[in-house]
């Protein structure tokens, strides 16, 4: 919430642009959410900044479930010989379902938990 606009603005007074979005399903944003889905947006404003960036570099900051988002975006950049300048993880989790126990939407993104979920 507020704290994360505050170091916006930090950000921003140190020189830095921030871009920050909703994932789908999320916020402002219409869709379902799924890791798919997300590393898919991710991805895409990632090459929507490398292309107006020029010669600036270009970090990822993944917060909370925002760091498993950050990470498997930075593996498939990796993957594509395309890698940003810096991955930065605000606290991560270690343990997807102790992190979904006491997050407030985690009811929502139950399904991600699933055994039968294609990424476990």
């Amino acid at each position: 919430g507020d704290h994360r606009v505050e170091l916006y603005k930090v950000l921003s007074s140190l020189g830095y642009h921030v871009v920050t979005f909703d994932y789908r399903g999320w916020g402002d944003s219409v869709g379902t959410p799924s890791e798919r889905g997300m590393t898919y947006d991710a991805l895409h404003v990632f090459d929507w900044i490398k292309a107006r960036s020029g010669d600036n570099p270009v970090y990822i900051w993944g917060h909370s479930l925002g760091t498993g988002v950050a990470t498997n975006l930075v593996r498939r950049l990796c993957e594509r010989e395309t890698p940003p300048d810096a991955l930065i993880l605000e606290s991560p989790f270690t343990n997807i379902r102790e992190e979904a126990k006491s997050h407030p939407f985690s009811v929502r993104e139950a399904h991600l938990l699933s055994p039968a979920h294609p990424a476990r």
